[in-house]
């Protein structure tokens, strides 16, 4: 079965272990993490709970994260974990490391690479230490993803109405946003829910932000439309939240096309996404509209009437 994975997956891990009778195979990237990996494996197998706080459980998506604090000489070692159970048709796709349409999007194997890519590709990523795995007729029906713990990071949401009057602190802000999106560009990767909750703020005001959640993702993306999609969702949402507020909070549009072309400014389909930004701006791209449709569309096929129309719907 070794074989049948991924390649990033075999030649960046060691080959996976069992450390108890749990059932978990654990793909170490780190060996310094083999202690939170044990942590971790106790808790997933009789819910030893010492060193382990639950943070966040989302039953209907399957979807649960923890905070690991282990007790070392040199002090308090803090990681963070995520754990996704696989409806049935996505687990081929765990397996292989597809991502697709016909085996799925979003599993674990896909959230493992797309991390990776952002760590190594930009600055913006957060460190993998290790990749559990729990199988059921020889498929893995749940995945865990053992990375660093951002100590003190806020998410952008938490820390943009604190700078609320004061007008550098805010532009500070936006063009950090800026230098992740041309980061993204550069590096060719499209988060696909890149809303003002996923995107980290450093206590260290020199730190660039960091973008986690990475399930949603995409490589095939046109660089343009990329990056109004990218401003568009995460504007759209930070002004729906704060505008009402205060209208310092607010994100006017001006202001967003500024900050697109800063970021493909000079990309031969910077017209087109000029004009889609608005669009975005005005309306919600959530389900079941598709961000993933638009984004693997090339600028110069884009029928903006026929887009607006859906958007409306």
């Amino acid at each position: 079965m070794h074989w049948l994975r991924p390649r990033f997956l075999t030649r960046q891990f060691h080959r996976p272990v069992m450390l108890s009778g749990s059932g978990w195979r654990w793909w170490l990237m780190d060996e310094s993490a083999r202690q939170a990996v044990r942590t971790l494996d106790r808790y997933l197998w009789n819910k030893d709970a010492e060193g382990v706080t639950l943070l966040t459980e989302k039953a209907a998506k399957l979807r649960s994260t923890y905070r690991l604090a282990l007790s070392e000489p040199s002090g308090t070692s803090l990681y963070f974990a995520k754990q996704v159970a696989q409806v049935p048709r996505k687990r081929l796709g765990g397996l292989v490391g597809s991502d697709n349409v016909l085996l799925g999007f979003n599993h674990g194997t896909a959230e493992l690479a797309y991390n990776l890519a952002l760590d190594e590709r930009t600055t913006h990523g957060v460190k993998t230490f290790a990749f559990g795995e729990y199988f059921q007729y020889g498929l893995p029906a749940r995945q865990v993803l053992l990375q660093e713990y951002l100590t003190e990071w806020q998410s952008f949401d938490v820390v943009w109405p604190r700078v609320n009057y004061d007008a550098k602190l805010r532009q500070a802000l936006l063009w950090k946003l800026t230098d992740m999106l041309v980061a993204f560009r550069d590096a060719g990767i499209h988060h696909l829910d890149l809303h003002p909750g996923n995107v980290m703020v450093s206590p260290d005001p020199e730190a660039p932000l960091r973008a986690i959640d990475c399930g949603k993702m995409s490589t095939q993306a046109d660089p343009a439309l990329s990056a109004a999609l990218h401003l568009g969702v995460f504007l759209h949402e930070l002004n729906n939240k704060y505008a009402a507020v205060s209208p310092q909070l607010e994100v006017d549009q001006q202001c967003a096309q500024n900050l697109l072309r800063h970021v493909v400014g000079s990309e031969t389909g910077f017209s087109t996404a000029e004009q889609l930004l608005p669009l975005l701006l005005r309306y919600s791209t959530k389900r079941p509209f598709s961000r993933r449709r638009l984004v693997q569309r090339r600028h110069h096929t884009l029928d903006l009437q026929a887009l607006e129309k859906n958007l409306q719907n």
